[in-house]
């Protein structure tokens, strides 16, 4: 309908910059596509009559008016002047601004001349009526808003389904018969106006004649007598149906063509050859964060700082060179924060590109998190790995001290020299303990903590060891309890505490602080915290704050920003205060300035039980009979002799296998079983074999680190405690004697 239309049509943008237009459009000006692209409505327009066109455009970008219409003149290519009726309806966007201008023109060359012609004689009124191809009427103004038909021309009395002696001597109120009510007083409010203002008045209108409606073009020209006065109208019509149906189906396809466009979940951007944007969908505001407004006015380079343009300058080289482009970049939204996108553009015209922008920003953000969490989890593993060797070698270094003790007089000297052994053996476990930690493979015993009580014992030893440090402390006197492992929290508050001094090369304030928290709504800082009660734990220092850029590295396993002349840590201070705080269901936020200091918040759950004190309680043994299964013979070595000094029956074997042949004909009250046996059956599997020989077999776990999953399964199957590495007699005799004296035996729900 579009391109088969009698009348012209065409599309242009705000500043009138011919867009589209159909055949007849063309026809009319004599110039072709690209002649148009080249030229707005102003350039077609003859220039007496361009006041009048600025004028009417102006009052529509204004607001005063919805639509305009006017008569021109314009200038055919050919040098020619064409007289257009031009009635422009303009499109709005969501928020009500024109974007575009339906521009619908009818060449009235031809009536504009017969309408010359029939003012200068009357004796030609009947060879034109017969002769035009539009329908005329002449209308005699008889008195104060009366008017008298003198006549229609033949293809007026088609339209009007009238013969001309029907309405000739009649007025239009003598018509309603045939043409209804609306039309006939229409029509003389038309005359009205165009009798008062002495003008000619163009106007359409929608009538139903015989029960068929249709919408009317009319355009009544007055008469003026030598008076001044206006004697007679001279009127043509024409029906105009389908014209209107064209730009109503015209709307509607640009208003679904918007809809597509802006639900499209990626950014739609229009630009102009210099990269002036000229046309957005809604993804492209919600990609950037500027309004509509704000990026009608912007370049598509102004998302960009001035080092971050080389690389979108060359990409938008390339489009206007090849008429394509396609590539990454990073660009600022309207917030500072820096985005990551794909972008494609291709050419629309030689003035208008079109570019979609995909935001891979949470993509690329997920990607990096990714990658992190893989080299986390192998730097994990190998520093469990590692941790787990250790621990093996450490078992008989604290194991044979204490059995010496217990074999020497009380006096004797060697007493001393084998409490350093200790003491050394504990350092190098607390060390490979903070790998474990930081593996996330340790394991250790839950108790009730007063974290207050630790507090001021990190506090007190901190000050101790750096003179010029000062650590204050705002400690609640109704701190609430926490649950877990003392040793772990003691390391997480030494090496936070430990970070602080570095951060002020060894001399400033640390400041710390203890409170209650209820959190009434899940918050996000640097990690996620849950609603739920909570102990807080603020570490502030006043030391030189950590960049950007580092922040989200200083958990990293063996991060470390200390410089090769400085006494390098092992890396491994705050990627164990993460673990520590993940491995007790806790939170960790930071906030930090440059020259100001950095602060640490953690964020603690707790628990309503109470503290039990069992430093004092004896070492209980028993009589009853064991079986060690351990593939290291010096551990075998030094667990059998801890539970023989506290009066167990022990055997040993070094095997799954060869603890399953022996069971079957040696019944065991606990079978204390490693749960890393490389080469054959391992822990897990073991227990299951031992299960099918006896379903009441009492069992304790024991290894260098937990592999929690297998620990898991195990012990739902009905296995009982688990102890790790390296064992101590009084850990052993606790885990050993609580277990026997656990009266349950069966298969653990």
């Amino acid at each position: 309908m579009f391109e088969a239309s009698p009348l012209g049509i065409g599309i242009a943008d705000a500043r009138e910059r011919i867009l589209y237009h159909n055949p007849a459009f063309s026809s009319m000006m004599g110039y072709t596509a690209a002649e148009f692209r080249r030229r707005t409505l102003k350039d077609l327009t003859h220039p007496d009559y361009l006041g009048q066109q600025m004028k009417l455009h102006q009052e529509l970008m204004e607001g005063k008016r919805e639509s305009y219409q006017f008569q021109t003149k314009n200038i055919h290519k050919h040098g020619h002047d064409v007289y257009l009726s031009v009635h422009v309806t303009p499109l709005r966007d969501q928020e009500g601004k024109i974007s575009r201008l339906i521009i619908m023109a009818e060449n009235i060359t031809d009536r504009l001349k017969f309408e010359k012609e029939l003012r200068d004689s009357n004796a030609y009124l009947k060879s034109i009526y017969e002769g035009s191809d539009i329908g005329v009427f002449v209308v005699d103004v008889v008195g104060d808003g009366e008017y008298r038909y003198i006549g229609i021309s033949p293809v007026h009395e088609k339209l009007m389904q009238l013969k001309n002696e029907d309405v000739a001597g009649k007025s239009p109120d003598d018509l309603k018969f045939h043409l209804g009510e609306e039309i006939p007083d229409y029509i003389k409010n038309v005359y009205n106006k165009c009798v008062r203002n002495k003008i000619a008045i163009e106007s359409e209108f929608f009538g139903i004649i015989e029960g068929k409606g249709d919408w009317w073009l009319n355009r009544v020209t007055p008469l003026i007598n030598d008076e001044g006065n206006v004697y007679r109208l001279i009127g043509t019509g024409i029906i105009i149906t389908e014209r209107k149906i064209a730009e109503k189906a015209l709307q509607a396809s640009e208003l679904k063509f918007r809809n597509y466009v802006n639900h499209a979940p990626d950014g739609i951007v229009v630009m102009n050859r210099i990269g002036n944007i000229v046309e957005i969908n809604d993804a492209a505001v919600t990609i950037t964060g500027y309004t509509r407004s704000d990026l009608l006015k912007m370049n598509i380079m102004d998302f960009h700082a001035e080092d971050e343009r080389k690389e979108f300058q060359n990409l938008f080289h390339e489009l206007l060179v090849t008429g394509k482009m396609n590539g990454e970049v990073t660009f600022r939204r309207k917030n500072g924060g820096l985005g990551m996108a794909i972008i494609s553009a291709v050419r629309l015209s030689d003035d208008s590109f079109l570019s979609f922008i995909s935001d891979i920003t949470e993509m690329k953000r997920l990607q990096n998190l990714e990658a992190r969490a893989e080299k986390l989890e192998l730097a994990g593993t190998i520093a469990g790995q590692i941790a787990h060797d250790f621990n093996n070698l450490l078992g008989p270094i604290m194991g044979y001290p204490e059995l010496i003790h217990e074999e020497l007089p009380k006096d004797h000297p060697a007493h001393a020299y084998l409490e350093i052994i200790e003491s050394a053996a504990h350092k190098i476990a607390n060390i490979n303990q903070d790998l474990l930690t930081m593996s996330r493979r340790g394991h250790y015993s839950q108790e009730v903590l007063d974290l207050n009580l630790l507090v001021k014992q990190a506090a007190a030893e901190m000050e101790a060891s750096y003179d010029k440090v000062t650590v204050e402390t705002e400690l609640y006197d109704g701190l609430m309890y926490i649950k877990g492992g003392s040793a772990q929290i003691n390391r997480m508050l030494g090496n936070l505490l430990n970070n602080a001094c570095d951060a002020m090369e060894g001399a400033g304030k640390i400041y710390l602080k203890t409170e209650n928290y209820y959190a009434d709504v899940a918050r996000v800082g640097y990690s996620r915290l849950p609603k739920g009660e909570y102990v807080k734990l603020t570490v502030r220092d006043s030391g030189c704050g950590i960049p950007n850029e580092i922040l989200q590295k200083i958990f990293d396993p063996f991060f470390t920003t200390k410089s090769a002349d400085r006494r390098r840590g092992s890396g491994l201070g705050l990627s164990v205060v993460d673990a520590v705080v993940k491995d007790h269901d806790g939170y960790i936020d930071i906030e930090s300035m440059i020259n100001e200091g950095t602060s640490f918040t953690i964020y603690l759950p707790i628990t309503r039980e109470n503290i039990k004190d069992d430093s004092h309680e004896e070492l209980i043994g028993g009589t009853e009979s064991m079986l060690i299964v351990d593939d290291d013979e010096i551990q075998r070595k030094v667990c059998g002799k801890l539970l023989q000094n506290l009066g167990y029956q022990v055997s040993a074997v070094a095997s799954g296998e060869e603890a399953v042949e022996f069971l079957k004909n040696n019944p065991q009250d606990l079978v204390i079983l490693d749960m890393i046996m490389p080469g054959g059956l391992d822990g897990a599997q073991t227990f299951q074999r031992l299960r099918e020989i006896n379903p009441k077999q009492r069992t304790i776990i024991i290894s260098g680190f937990s592999e929690s999953e297998k620990v898991r399964r195990a012990q739902r199957l009905g296995a009982g405690a688990f102890a790790g590495k390296p064992l101590t007699k009084r850990k052993l005799a606790a885990v050993v004697r609580n277990e026997l004296d656990d009266s349950r035996g069966l298969m653990k729900d």
